[in-house]
């Protein structure tokens, strides 16, 4: 009887976490990394000009604590991904942490660290979130094409609705807003989501930029219209940038 018992209990805890999905997984990353940011540009607020100031960062406390940290609230993010966020720490936090910590300040401070730690976390035996080809190959960069960087932004916009918690139904409501100016900050993050050439990093945002600014009431109707098969059309039918739509976007990327 009491076997039978202990073998309910173990069942009942191993469906308690859900499995991380690649893209879950993908977006905590990005999350250790703007929380370690948030700290170190704390520690920088406080030095005084002139003078060499020695913090220590925790990377592990900020990695345990990285689902309440203010950069993850600030993205607002959705339900199961907040869930997921506390599953993974409580799962792999010392994992994790192994393969964070004892980088410089300036590795810290590159977001095509997050790319690089999705790489090295995700798909390690451990965690097993992705498979390396669900990740960007770096022998395939992105470069400033306006085709290729008009897809690289609308997946990576199509997922930030996705995953919002903020589900607007028109404009000029506070969560539209909100979306739209996450939105308006995507081109800043491609380093974290797409292998980009480090020469050619600044004509990879230039041009996403660019794209932002000319046609920014097209691409914001995705704040409204989260369907994947408008996502996929916007670079070739809403813009005309592309001769074709994106390939289906895989829901485990999400």
């Amino acid at each position: 009887m009491r076997r039978a018992v202990a073998t309910t209990l173990m069942l009942a805890l191993d469906v308690s976490v859900s499995a991380l999905s690649c893209g879950q997984c993908s977006v905590i990353q990005e999350a250790i990394q703007r929380t370690i940011m948030h700290n170190i540009s704390a520690f920088e607020r406080k030095a005084h000009a002139g003078t060499q100031t020695t913090a220590t960062i925790q990377i592990g406390q900020l990695i345990w604590h990285v689902c309440e940290s203010e950069p993850w609230r600030a993205q607002r993010h959705s339900s199961d991904l907040q869930s997921a966020c506390r599953d993974f720490v409580k799962q792999h936090v010392d994992h994790a942490t192994r393969l964070w910590k004892e980088k410089s300040v300036e590795e810290y401070k590159d977001p095509a660290l997050a790319l690089s730690m999705k790489r090295s976390v995700c798909t390690s035996g451990e965690v097993d979130a992705c498979e390396p080809d669900q990740l960007p190959d770096g022998y395939r960069p992105l470069g400033p094409d306006e085709c290729d960087v008009c897809e690289a932004l609308a997946t990576d916009l199509y997922a930030m609705v996705s995953r919002s918690a903020d589900r607007p139904t028109k404009a000029s409501t506070d969560p539209y807003f909100r979306l739209v100016v996450k939105m308006s900050e995507a081109c800043d993050d491609l380093p974290m989501r797409h292998s980009i050439r480090k020469q050619d990093r600044v004509n990879v945002l230039e041009t996403c930029q660019d794209l932002w600014e000319e046609y920014e009431g097209t691409l914001t109707k995705l704040a409204l219209k989260r369907e994947e098969s408008f996502a996929r059309g916007i670079c070739s039918t809403s813009i005309d940038l592309c001769d074709d739509p994106l390939d289906p976007i895989p829901k485990d990327e999400l």
